[in-house]
C-alpha cells in the first residue's frame, strides 16, 4: 500500500534546534553580519561546536585555530552556515540521535568535497556548490526518519518490478527523495535556484543550471571514491560528470584532489 508523504508530513517533524531555525530566518536578512550570526550560533553549544569545527578543518587552510562562532562564520561563509543550520534544524547530525540512512553523511560530505573541487576548476567560488553537495540527499534522511518501514520496501520494489529506485520511491511513497529535499529547502526559504538544483540532481544535466551540473559532477566523484556505483539510483560516471561541466583535467587527478578534500573535512563530523 502506498504511503503518500508531502509537505504536510514534513511540517509534522519537530525542529530539532530552535536556534538553527532562528538562524535561518536571520540569514534571510541582507543586512545580517557575521558577528550577529555568531552571537546567535553561540546560544546553541552543539551548533557552535559544529560551525567552529568545520572552520578548523584543514579544508580552510588556516594557520591558527578559530575559537569563536562569529569568526568561524567569516571563514566558512553564509551559504555553508545555512546548510549546517538546515541540517541541525532537521536533526540530521549524529549527536542529535535521529536515525539516518547508511553512510548518509559520508556520501554527503564526499559530494560536497567533489562539488567544491569542480567549482574551483570552473573558477567559481565553492561555497554554494559545497552547500548544495552537503544537502543534496537531505530528502533521503527525511523520508527515512518519517517512514522507515516504507523506505525499507522501496529497494525491494525496485528489484521486484525492475524499475529505478526513484520510480520505486514514487510508487511506494507517493514522492521521491529529490522532491522531498526541494520541499524541505523551500520551506526553509533557500534560494529558488539552489532548491531547483537539488531537486534535479539525478537528471543527467542537473536540470541545466551550473549549480545542478556541479552537484551531478560532485556526486559522480563521491561515488567513484566509494569504490562502486550505487545500485539504487541513476548513476553518472566521473568521465560523464567532468564532461558535463567542461573540465578536461584527467579523471585520476580530479579524483585525487577530491580524496584530499574529503580527508581535510574528516574532522567536521568528529571523525
Amino acid at each position: 500500500m502506498q504511503q503518500t508523504i508531502g509537505i504536510a508530513g514534513l511540517t509534522e517533524l519537530p525542529i530539532a534546534s530552535p536556534v538553527a531555525a532562528r538562524l535561518l530566518r536571520v540569514l534571510d536578512d541582507p543586512d545580517a553580519s557575521a558577528r550577529e550570526l555568531g552571537q546567535l550560533i553561540e546560544t546553541d553549544p552543539a551548533l557552535s561546536m559544529r560551525v567552529i569545527r568545520l572552520a578548523n578543518t584543514p579544508y580552510y587552510g588556516l594557520s591558527r585555530r578559530v575559537g569563536s562562532a562569529w569568526r568561524a562564520v567569516t571563514i566558512i561563509g553564509f551559504a555553508t552556515v545555512r546548510a549546517i543550520a538546515a541540517s541541525a534544524a532537521f536533526g540530521l547530525f549524529a549527536d542529535q540521535k535521529h536515525p539516518l540512512p547508511k553512510d548518509f553523511w559520508a556520501h554527503s560530505m564526499a559530494t560536497a568535497a567533489g562539488a567544491s573541487v569542480v567549482a574551483r576548476h570552473l573558477g567559481v567560488q565553492p561555497g554554494e556548490a559545497f552547500s548544495a553537495g552537503l544537502l543534496h540527499d537531505i530528502g533521503k534522511a527525511l523520508l527515512f526518519r518519517h517512514a522507515p518501514h516504507a523506505v525499507g520496501r522501496v529497494k525491494l520494489r525496485a528489484e521486484r518490478e525492475h524499475i529505478s529506485y526513484l520510480d520505486a520511491e514514487r510508487k511506494e511513497l507517493g514522492t521521491h527523495h529529490p522532491q522531498m529535499a526541494s520541499l524541505a529547502l523551500d520551506a526553509l526559504q533557500f534560494p529558488a535556484d539552489f532548491v531547483a538544483a537539488v531537486f534535479r540532481h539525478h537528471e543527467p544535466d542537473g536540470g541545466g543550471s551550473e549549480l545542478g551540473r556541479m552537484i551531478v559532477a560532485g556526486e559522480s566523484l563521491a561515488v567513484a571514491l566509494a569504490g562502486e556505483p550505487p545500485i539504487d539510483e541513476p548513476f553518472t560516471t566521473v568521465t560523464e560528470g567532468l564532461a558535463l561541466v567542461g573540465i578536461d583535467a584527467s579523471v585520476k587527478s580530479v579524483l585525487e584532489e577530491t580524496a584530499r578534500e574529503v580527508e581535510t573535512l574528516s574532522g567536521f563530523l568528529g571523525a
